[in-house]
């Protein structure tokens, strides 16, 4: 008999699908966490946690952005891996995966 569990998890879930993918984790349902709302870019980069993204969003956008872009791409190609492996991933209105 399997078990289902839901995660919580403090941090960025692109993080979190990478591990996924690496460890071949078996995930069989799932839908788009975004890593967080952020303003008009509606995304917090990986590497720009919210403390110090602030000051890089209004200090240096050009920067901002392709943190933006690298991290959905990122969070797509982890998203797009697991749908190989059979996972089953719907996408509720965000047009998260229009973006890769």
């Amino acid at each position: 008999m399997r078990s289902t569990i839901t995660l919580v998890y403090q941090g960025n879930v692109v993080d979190l699908w990478e591990k996924f993918v690496k460890e071949e984790v078996e995930v069989e349902l799932a839908r788009p966490d975004l890593p967080a709302q952020y303003r008009g870019a509606g995304v917090l980069p990986r590497r720009l946690y919210l403390p110090g993204s602030q000051t890089t969003a209004t200090k240096d956008q050009v920067r901002f952005m392709a943190e933006v872009r690298d991290t959905l791409r990122r969070h797509v190609n982890a998203v797009n891996a697991m749908a190989e492996r059979g996972m089953y991933f719907w996408d509720y209105g965000n047009a998260l995966l229009l973006v890769g």
